[in-house]
């Protein structure tokens, strides 16, 4: 009897058929002999993009046309999903691209301008998108932040002050912080906090939290303690969006402990598809950043969070957030 193959779940990110307008072949002809139900993605001559979901794409297809001009449209690309999956793979599909550039889709995103968030106030929406993209934010005065006045330095901030190895600590809080979260100095306390955690001992014999970043409530970044064949050494562990890797698969893999879908302990419902990262050094944490899709996948993460609104931890420490950004 002839086994049924079963559908290989790929990466949002991922298309089997790429077809361009003017490349002379019909949709039907790209398509060939695969089934017609899937994801697809839209591309517009103005650079911006459209993600669906169709039984039929090419029907589909040709209704956009009739709602957009055919010479606006320049391209598609489509992958085959089950029919019963469309929905949360759309939903997944919109989730991976909407940092990597403009989506004409309204429904699904998180990263929606149109979307009223106090985020707004501080950093303009167009300077946010820019930003996601690899830009600069320009627009936002720093304000200093009397830290004396208000709190003395806790005794958990003192013991990670002290280490032999904080300035290896440091470097990763300020590099994490520094690109991947926007306007670091005027949104620290509000839209996002940093946490002083060591114990005066070891608990247990895996390792020991030192530090925390939290966007929305969400720990995004954590400096850890850990016991190895050389001694205690740090590393740090970030969550970033999954990325668009464009060839950087092989040097991803040693960076990646593990893929994950959303379900981070309830506080992560939106998040999508999303990777776990370990940096097992500061070097290794600024080889990550230089690369253009896994700084937006980073940034795509934290702002998203932040769109969702300002909360601040109870431990946040702005003691911390001068050490991690001053010069």
């Amino acid at each position: 009897m002839k086994r049924e193959r079963s559908m290989v779940r790929r990466s949002p990110g991922h298309f089997g058929v790429r077809w361009e307008a003017s490349s002379g072949r019909s949709l039907e002809e790209a398509l060939g002999s695969k089934s017609r139900c899937g994801i697809y993605r839209l591309h517009f001559a103005d650079g911006t993009a459209y993600v669906g979901q169709a039984t039929d794409v090419v029907q589909r297809y040709k209704r956009h046309v009739r709602d957009w001009h055919p010479l606006e449209i320049v391209g598609l690309d489509f992958r085959v999903e089950k029919r019963e999956d469309l929905s949360q793979r759309e939903l997944e599909t919109v989730w991976y691209f909407e940092g990597a550039g403009k989506l004409r889709n309204k429904l699904l995103v998180t990263l929606s301008n149109a979307e009223e968030c106090a985020l707004n106030d501080v950093v303009p929406p167009e300077d946010q998108d820019a930003w996601v993209r690899g830009g600069q934010v320009l627009s936002a005065e720093a304000r200093d932040t009397d830290t004396d006045l208000v709190h003395g330095t806790s005794a958990k901030l003192r013991r990670l002050l002290d280490r032999d190895d904080w300035p290896e600590i440091k470097a990763l809080l300020t590099t994490f912080v520094q690109s991947a979260v926007i306007a670091p100095q005027v949104t620290a306390g509000r839209f996002w906090s940093v946490e002083a955690l060591p114990r005066p001992r070891r608990n247990n014999t895996l390792g020991r939290e030192l530090a925390r970043v939290y966007v929305y409530g969400l720990d995004v970044m954590s400096v850890f303690e850990v016991r190895s064949r050389v001694g205690e050494r740090v590393l740090a562990n970030a969550i970033v969006a999954e990325p668009e890797l464009n060839g950087w698969g092989e040097r991803w893999n040693w960076l990646v402990t593990g893929f994950k879908l959303s379900a981070y302990a309830g506080a992560g419902k939106g998040l999508g598809y999303y990777q776990d990262v370990n940096f097992k050094t500061h070097r290794s944490m600024t080889e990550f950043f230089d690369e253009t899709q896994l700084l937006r996948a980073a940034r795509v993460m934290t702002l998203a969070r932040m769109r969702r609104g300002a909360v601040q931890i109870k431990g946040h420490s702005p003691e911390l957030v001068r050490q991690v950004l001053e010069d």
